[in-house]
């Protein structure tokens, strides 16, 4: 791996490293770094991979995720800049977009922190943002089946793009899945626990859970343990919103449409998108970044018509 504080990738592309980002959990296995590209001053995310140290499951986590990136270019998803092994084949390097204003995770700790509800533009902006990725990736036919705070990146704009399609699933129709996957429990629907067939809703629901927590800043399936916090979610045991939380009524009957036991009950990504709360968030939040209405429009047709080549 070297030392070196300058990185040729296969593609004799030269960048800088800039600093390390974050602590790994096994610094044996991988090494995460900020990079910078001399010519454009852009960073990226840089990671190096030990492959000798990978784990079957693991590698085929790695592999599945570049695959699917592979496949996708859209504006509210991290992007894929590179993956290639060096000439030895003992390490996997990944170059991806890098998220410079962390993750929903981060965002949501702090807000528990200060004891402060986010404002529901934000909220919104960020939900919005979201739902046109799920857009994307579902007319795509992939399934991202681990959709949570951590997995939802924030530029430093307060732009928000989904990441990590570790587990994510290309699919070959919509009739409904049963493999079996490591995911994150407490954002896992129904019909995963159930061991059901499952489709493109799971991520419907998944995204419901979270924009609840980061509505009430609080987990809507508490238990005392796991089995309980099973329980509670297939029986849709849910916590009520508490009264100070001063959201829009609309914006959480649509969550709580998200968080319904019966999958055929959840609205898709297009659906939600056509919401008049969604829509009239979306023509503020266009103003506010200096969007004059002709080039609103044409953002939007622009956008659609990506949409629907896909």
């Amino acid at each position: 791996m070297g030392c070196t504080r300058s990185i040729q990738t296969n593609k004799n592309e030269i960048y800088h490293k800039v600093r390390t980002l974050g602590k790994n959990k096994n610094n044996a296995i991988c090494h995460n770094f900020v990079i910078r590209s001399p010519k454009t001053m852009e960073e990226f995310a840089f990671k190096i991979i030990k492959v000798s140290k990978l784990t079957e499951e693991e590698k085929k986590k790695i592999l599945n995720q570049i695959g699917i990136l592979k496949k996708i270019d859209n504006p509210n998803i991290i992007t894929l800049n590179n993956a290639y092994y060096t000439t030895d084949n003992k390490y996997l390097h990944v170059i991806t977009e890098y998220a410079d204003g962390g993750d929903l995770q981060i965002k949501l700790d702090e807000q528990k922190e200060k004891n402060e509800y986010f404002h529901e533009n934000i909220l919104l902006d960020w939900f919005m943002q979201i739902c046109f990725a799920l857009l994307f990736i579902h007319k795509k036919k992939i399934i991202h089946r681990n959709i949570k705070p951590s997995n939802i990146f924030l530029m430093k704009q307060n732009f928000a793009k989904l990441g990590d399609f570790g587990v994510a699933k290309n699919v070959s129709s919509t009739f409904g899945h049963t493999e079996t996957i490591v995911t994150t429990l407490e954002y896992s629907a129904p019909e995963i626990l159930n061991n059901q067939k499952y489709s493109f809703e799971v991520d419907i629901w998944s995204l419901g859970v979270t924009f609840y927590q980061l509505i009430t800043l609080n987990y809507p399936f508490e238990g005392d343990d796991n089995a309980e916090i099973e329980k509670n979610i297939k029986e849709l045991k849910i916590k009520e919103i508490p009264a100070d939380c001063k959201i829009d009524k609309s914006f959480i009957e649509i969550i709580k449409q998200m968080i319904s036991l019966n999958p055929k009950d959840r609205p898709t990504a297009e659906q939600i998108l056509e919401k008049a709360i969604i829509k009239s968030r979306m023509d503020c939040y266009l103003k506010e970044n200096d969007f004059d209405a002709k080039e609103a429009n044409e953002a939007i047709e622009e956008y659609e018509k990506k949409i629907k080549k896909t």
